[in-house]
């Protein structure tokens, strides 16, 4: 399963009004990228990326 990391970021900084920038994306997208090579539930890690943030 693939996910649409840089998307699923900006959506979720839109939807709790946070600004956002590249370097804060690239950061939350290698800790996403970290829980899934450690086998992270990727619906988990959907429904919770907020906390990422």
């Amino acid at each position: 399963m693939s996910l649409n990391l840089y998307s699923l970021i900006i959506k979720a900084a839109n939807d709790n009004n946070i600004n956002i920038t590249l370097e804060d994306i690239g950061r939350i997208n290698n800790t996403i990228n970290n829980l899934i090579s450690r086998k992270t539930n990727i619906q988990w890690i959907k429904n919770n990326i907020e906390v990422l943030l």
